[in-house]
């Protein structure tokens, strides 16, 4: 851990500090996977965006399964698309998509 990171963890509610740069440490090794599922929901699409794309552009067959509280919020659609082998988009009102949770999507895809 670095120094921002110490700092954040000993704060208390209320504490603040001026800024902070990250993150900064090592990229994921994503060497030799030929499969993998990648998830997010809300604004952790943003997070999962660049793995999914590294992924696939290694030509990894790639899952993205993002979820949204509903389909009047749902990002990053078409970049997930491109990033990808299948794009599984989940709300939990059911307006668009798989109805559930990512988790429900996932453990349908797993079985």
């Amino acid at each position: 851990m670095g120094l921002s990171t110490n700092l954040l963890g000993s704060m208390n509610a209320g504490d603040s500090i001026l800024d902070f740069v990250g993150p900064l440490g090592a990229a994921t090794d994503l060497d030799g996977i030929k499969k993998a599922a990648v998830i997010g929901g809300g604004v952790g699409c943003a997070i999962a965006y660049p793995q999914a794309k590294a992924l696939h552009k290694m030509g990894a067959n790639v899952d993205v399964i993002i979820g949204f509280r509903s389909k009047d919020i749902v990002i990053l659609e078409e970049e997930m698309g491109q990033a990808c082998t299948d794009l599984h988009i989940c709300t939990d009102d059911g307006t668009y998509g798989y109805h559930g949770f990512v988790t429900g999507k996932l453990e349908e895809l797993i079985q």
